[in-house]
């Protein structure tokens, strides 16, 4: 158990921990991030459609780039409760970062209670109550997704210095619900362990093809997603309970984890690229958001995750073009319909199995930085238990 759990020591070609000699690498390797300006043209903000015996009715949180804030709204568009802490709040004892990342949230998961866990890109976790008091701050170097079962597990990245370059490394933390770490595996390490380790060397050697994002070469795997597999949620897929789901989006390939054995124990790279947010939809599917896949465009798309054979996809149309080059999310809702975040336009919408849209939602926040620009929408969850402030 304490290897499965112990920090990887060595990375391929010599490292240490001592970064002194390569500061600026460094720096840019951690300011990395995701711009909080939409590319939204579209001059209505707000719910500009909803169907409402065609919706799933229910609640809406998201967080977007204009502030560190979650938002809670129901599905006309009223804000019924928001939450939020600035970095200076949350660690007031550590400078402020360089980039963005402080500026906003990059994702939230709702706690019961009321309570949120809301994580600065590439910088850190936080806790807050249903009334925003700072409950605990981790600046961990936190990034994309956090995910509790029972503990929580999160994605953190650091910088390291190889022979040959500063990378970015990325691992699964686990902590427990007082913050406290309890354990993390890197999953550069769990890839080089595996059977899929002919796939990296291969990627690496040729330069990386399957990445059709440009980036910065020492981000070797981008982790994006991260999702522990239960009995259900692993069901007739090649995942196993206890597992974690990931994105690797510099390979654009998904993967499944065993952090016990410190391997990959699944791998697929298929026709999407650059993806993020896998999710297990009941026991033999798998929704995937996938940014460039269509032909340089954007779609969802549902697997067979037995065979990895698509079975539904979303494309948009001519008039209604569909393109998220960052981010992005899609929830399959309980009616069947799909709530999808197109967050480079600050968009979310919901749509039917045929693809109409039945619910429709731009951002209205500008970013401050850039008055009358929107923000981005980092990403959107339809929930079905009131949050605070609301009534049934």
């Amino acid at each position: 158990m304490a290897g499965a759990w112990s920090a990887c020591d060595h990375v391929e070609g010599g490292e240490t921990r001592s970064p002194g000699d390569e500061r600026p690498s460094f720096e840019r390797l951690r300011a990395l991030g995701y711009a909080a300006v939409a590319e939204d043209e579209e001059a209505n903000v707000g719910v500009v459609l909803h169907e409402r015996s065609r919706a799933a009715q229910g609640w809406n949180v998201y967080t977007s780039g204009h502030a560190p804030e979650v938002v809670a709204m129901d599905m006309d568009g009223q804000v019924l409760h928001t939450w939020g802490a600035t970095w200076e709040q949350a660690f007031p004892y550590v400078p402020r970062p360089h980039g963005d990342g402080a500026d906003f949230y990059r994702r939230v998961h709702l706690l019961p209670g009321g309570h949120v866990l809301v994580l600065f890109e590439g910088q850190g976790l936080v806790r807050l109550d249903s009334d925003s008091n700072i409950l605990w701050g981790l600046p961990n170097g936190a990034h994309q997704d956090v995910h509790p079962n029972g503990d929580i597990y999160v994605l953190t990245r650091e910088a390291r210095h190889t022979a040959e370059d500063a990378i970015l490394e990325d691992f699964v933390v686990v902590l427990g619900q007082d913050g406290r770490e309890k354990g993390r595996v890197s999953l550069l390490e769990c890839l080089r362990n595996s059977r899929y380790r002919s796939f990296w060397d291969e990627q690496r050697e040729q330069g990386f093809p399957r990445a059709l994002v440009p980036g910065s070469g020492g981000d070797l795997l981008h982790a994006n997603a991260l999702t522990v597999l239960t009995e259900s949620s692993a069901g007739g897929g090649p995942g196993r309970a206890g597992h974690v789901l990931t994105s690797f989006r510099r390979l654009s390939a998904l993967a499944t984890v065993d952090l016990q054995q410190v391997e990959v124990s699944w791998l697929h790279a298929g026709d999407y690229r650059g993806q993020h947010d896998p999710q297990p939809i009941g026991e033999d599917a798998l929704l995937v958001f996938d940014n460039f896949g269509d032909g340089g465009r954007s779609r969802v798309v549902e697997y067979d995750w037995s065979t990895m054979e698509p079975v539904w996809e979303y494309r948009g149309t001519s008039s209604r073009p569909f393109f998220s080059r960052h981010c992005g999310s899609a929830q399959r809702l309980p009616n069947g319909n799909t709530l999808i975040t197109e967050s480079s336009r600050g968009q979310a919408f919901e749509i039917l199995p045929d693809g109409t849209r039945v619910w429709e939602y731009h951002n209205p926040d500008e970013v401050p930085a850039n008055p009358g620009v929107r923000a981005r929408l980092f990403g959107m969850t339809r929930v079905f238990e009131p949050p605070p402030g609301a009534r049934r």
